[in-house]
This record gives structure tokens, sequence and C-alpha cells, in this order.
């Protein structure tokens, strides 16, 4: 008689599969200078990389009107992306921005 091995068998859940698409922790926080010859947009928000599990503050500034360049810093918890944010826009609001 042929001995048979049992073989397990795992079945495929769509829930346990790590997203690539970052999920948004913050929303965008924009800003505006257009205070004597400034027409700049300055814009950041969080978003949690599930892949390399670390918050990102994604930064956007330039000309209003134009895309502008795009930056990503990196951080190991929202708390310190939070921090940096808040530093930023104070810094930013000293220099003439206003929120939008």
């Amino acid at each position: 008689m042929m001995s048979v091995e049992k073989i397990e068998t795992t079945v495929f859940d769509p829930k346990q599969v790590i997203s690539s698409t970052p999920q948004v922790i913050r929303e965008w926080t924009e800003l505006q200078n257009t205070n004597g010859n400034h027409n700049k947009f300055y814009k950041m928000k969080i978003v949690f990389d599930h892949i390399n599990a670390q918050h990102i503050v994604k930064t956007q500034y330039g000309k209003i009107g134009l895309h502008g360049r795009t930056i990503q810093t990196g951080f190991n918890s929202g708390s310190a992306a939070d921090v940096y944010i808040e530093d930023v826009i104070r810094k930013k609001l000293a220099k003439g921005y206003v929120r939008i």
C-alpha cells in the first residue's frame, strides 16, 4: 500500500495583504504667501507607509499656479511628524504665509 503525505494548504486572505498605498494620517495643511512680490504656496500632509512602517511628511511647495516641488521626510512616529509640521508652519507664518 502506498503512503500518502498530507500537504497543508492555506487560503489566500486579501485582508492580510499590506497595502502599498500609504494611508493619509493628516490631510494637507496649506499656506500661501502673496505679500509684496511673493506668489508662493507651501503645503504638507502626513501619510503612513505600511511597507516601511514609518510616517512620511509629504511637502509640496512652489509658485502658485504651478505644480511645484515635492519632497518626503520619514519619521518613526506620528507625533514626531506632527511636531515637525507644526514647527515648519510656525516658521512659515512668521515669514508672512497665511493658512488657506
